[in-house]
């Protein structure tokens, strides 16, 4: 038997699948914070009690908030079916194609020696390019269908008090969210979706939601959202802080972050020379080329990422932002934060850079490296409201 104070609940899930449906029954989540288990879990209700018991944990909220509005939600967007093919098209690819690279060499691996022998030297350029092109493509099939699966007729409905977000093809969701209770909005553009014109909207509160597995952070998905439409969205969701941060002076890393940006794109780049080598046995200028494009290539990501990043502080808020391939902007909101501290590991400390780490429940957010005296500044007015309440 368990007992949980409405007030504690970050944010309610109804969900119901094909089995559901055919019982008229659904499942009832009551998600609290701090905890990757679901305290509050009703696996087979009528879809009548769930309604039901859903709007009296409402009632018993508003009235210990003490407050008393027009509950009317607004619908603020909806997702076609291209925005959600392309939402899959444009999911990370890369983590497929390894699985199918070591599922092939597994199976060379088990084949007679010559055959095996036969077949890799008879890996040319061209061929291996298909393959990988092939990977590429069942990768974005498989991609897809879960964003169809798990995306269909999205809806995104706002009231005063509560974001609702219902999708789903075969499994219906619909997830509600107290706004009150958002600590962290991330607004993500990967490089193919950004050229799109899109980026994905992530919401999260302090509960630690389990989905297909594994720990959910981000409980309110929006999946495709056009970039000139996100500051408007922004300001439904999130008024105080949308107004600060939208027009809040931001400032850039320290240049010698630069030297800790380019250790991201070295590794990959080292590794990919090194498979090109060991896979299609290149010639030494061959490889010399390939080693000096990588140069090329891995410096100019490390500049546009050096200047994408950039953080603000306003009253309410804190913008931190980073990545060029994998652009994110984070926007936390200040009552939320648990703890905040500075960080420096020897490489640091050797460069004079420091960076500031925000925690909130379940999560963290990271600003951009800067000075070791200016982070100290930035440690003692983030700190000093809690030293004067104190």
């Amino acid at each position: 038997a368990r007992t949980l104070d409405p007030a504690r609940i970050q944010n309610m899930e109804i969900t119901q699948n094909l089995l559901h449906k055919y019982f008229n029954l659904v499942e009832l989540k009551l998600e609290t914070a701090g905890d990757a288990s679901t305290k509050g879990l009703l696996s087979a209700l009528s879809l009548e009690d769930a309604t039901q018991l859903k709007q009296a944990l409402q009632k018993s909220k508003r009235q210990h908030q003490y407050i008393d509005n027009d509950h009317t939600a607004e619908a603020v967007l909806s997702l076609s079916w291209g925005e959600i093919l392309l939402f899959g098209l444009s999911r990370r690819t890369v983590g497929t194609v390894v699985v199918l690279s070591a599922i092939a060499s597994e199976a060379l691996s088990v084949m007679n020696p010559n055959d095996a022998q036969q077949m890799a030297s008879s890996l040319t350029l061209p061929l291996f390019i298909g393959l990988m092109s092939i990977s590429f493509a069942f990768s974005w099939i498989w991609s897809s269908i879960q964003a169809t699966l798990r995306y269909h007729k999205l809806n995104l409905h706002i009231d005063s008090e509560e974001i609702t977000i219902v999708s789903g093809l075969i499994t219906k969701r619909s997830v509600e969210i107290p706004r009150h209770k958002i600590q962290i909005i991330e607004w993500f553009e990967p490089w193919l979706r950004r050229q799109m014109g899109f980026g994905t909207l992530y919401l999260e509160t302090a509960a630690l939601g389990m989905n297909d597995g594994e720990v959910r952070r981000s409980e309110g998905v929006i999946p495709m959202v056009e970039r000139e439409y996100f500051a408007h969205l922004l300001e439904t969701i999130a008024p105080t802080s949308a107004s600060e941060v939208l027009t809040a002076t931001t400032y850039t890393p320290h240049s010698k972050a630069r030297f800790i940006i380019i250790f991201g794109y070295v590794f990959p780049a080292f590794f990919a020379m090194a498979f090109a080598w060991w896979s299609l046995e290149l010639s030494a200028l061959y490889l010399s080329i390939v080693a000096v494009l990588s140069i090329v290539v891995v410096i100019g990501l490390t500049e546009l990422d050096f200047r994408m990043q950039q953080w603000s502080i306003t009253p309410h808020a804190i913008l931190s932002r980073s990545g060029y391939l994998n652009k994110r902007t984070w926007i936390v909101d200040r009552e939320k934060i648990q703890c905040v501290y500075r960080a420096e590991d020897p490489i640091l400390k050797i460069l004079g850079l420091s960076q500031i780490v925000l925690q909130v429940a379940g999560s963290a957010v990271y600003l951009p490296l800067i000075a070791e005296n200016q982070a100290q500044q930035v440690l003692h007015s983030l700190t000093e409201d809690w030293n004067n309440l104190g």
